[in-house]
């Protein structure tokens, strides 16, 4: 039976307890407080397997433990290889495809030889090579331009001494 926030308040105020209104509708407390406080039911999210290793391997009959024996590893290390938890070595990306039937695992993070990966990476290398030798520059130039001005100020002031110096001078 449903029990809906009208039926929970009337029977708050009947002086039932929480357990007790549970009981009444076969629900549990949590939820009768969930009711009564206007919270929605929780929802359990579904497992989401992003490279369809699991799904694959359950098409073709195959075991966890099957697979774990056949790579010398647990239960837990094809668990984790099947939510996309880990890197794994090129060459057993290849065979880990034809083990599962498939052409291609997506979501799958592969150590050695990516070459596209390695692309992108080297091409941002370079911009940011690119960007540091343009800061670099930018920085040499404000330097020179600060040690000028700084050249100009010590003149100025040094001029400025030595005419004081002269009018002091020229008074005695």
């Amino acid at each position: 039976m449903k029990c809906t926030k009208d039926q929970a308040e009337k029977c708050k105020a009947e002086g039932m307890t929480y357990e007790e209104i549970g009981e009444k509708y076969g629900i549990s407390k949590q939820r009768v407080y969930q009711i009564l406080s206007n919270k929605p039911k929780p929802t359990k999210k579904p497992k989401h397997y992003p490279n369809g290793l699991q799904a694959a391997r359950i098409a073709k009959g195959i075991e966890t433990t099957e697979i774990a024996e056949r790579y010398g590893k647990t239960k837990s290390w094809v668990s984790k290889l099947e939510h996309g938890e880990m890197t794994i070595k090129e060459s057993m990306y290849t065979d880990l495809c034809k083990l599962y039937g498939v052409d291609k695992i997506d979501g799958l993070r592969i150590r050695g030889k990516d070459k596209e990966y390695i692309e992108q990476l080297e091409e941002t290398i370079k911009k940011l090579e690119e960007k540091n030798a343009k800061l670099q520059k930018k920085l040499e130039n404000e330097n020179a331009n600060l040690k000028f001005k700084l050249k100009r100020i010590k003149e100025l002031l040094e001029n400025d001494n030595l005419k004081g110096e002269n009018y002091y001078e020229n008074e005695n």
